[in-house]
């Protein structure tokens, strides 16, 4: 269940896999919706720069849920606010092992490409916020990125934009 909800916190928000597994509930903001992803003694971010990305409401909606599934299911005690959003075995952080392990094996079932990995959904990500016109150096801050530059790689073009941009 916890790859489940971390794949659907991925594909709303961007994050790495490495920063999902070590999201803790004291870094979501629900009222404000926003997530905020840290430095901390136990994970560094891939530019080691602390920032904040917007839960959108589909993500909101769903985080909401399983908050409350998983507080309601899984604990007998009340949830601590430094306990992880998705959980592994006992309560721990799910490990990236683990985590590529099932998502390997979702691949596999779902008959989905060898290419496609979770990476691919922080990709489809910056692709979709391309696409709706966001600027490439507000996808940037979004992916924890320090330069606009390395954005780029998301920036897919479709032959239809670009007839719909030059006409036919």
């Amino acid at each position: 269940a916890s790859l489940r909800a971390l794949v659907i916190t991925l594909w709303h928000s961007g994050l790495r896999q490495s920063e999902g597994r070590h999201l803790k509930w004291d870094k979501l903001d629900l009222g404000r919706k926003f997530l905020h992803v840290k430095n901390t003694t136990y994970f560094q971010t891939k530019n080691r720069k602390d920032r904040s990305v917007p839960i959108p409401n589909p993500l909101y909606e769903f985080l909401v849920d399983w908050k409350n599934e998983f507080t309601d299911h899984c604990w007998e005690t009340e949830r601590d606010t430094e306990e992880w959003v998705f959980p592994g075995y006992y309560g721990q952080k799910l490990s990236q092992a683990a985590v590529i392990k099932q998502f390997r094996e979702w691949r596999e079932k779902l008959g989905i490409r060898d290419e496609v990995t979770l990476h691919t959904i922080c990709h489809s990500y910056a692709t979709r916020l391309a696409r709706k016109g966001v600027p490439p150096r507000v996808i940037a801050k979004l992916l924890g990125h320090s330069k606009v530059s390395s954005v780029q790689k998301y920036m897919h073009t479709r032959t239809d934009e670009m007839e719909e941009w030059i006409g036919k």
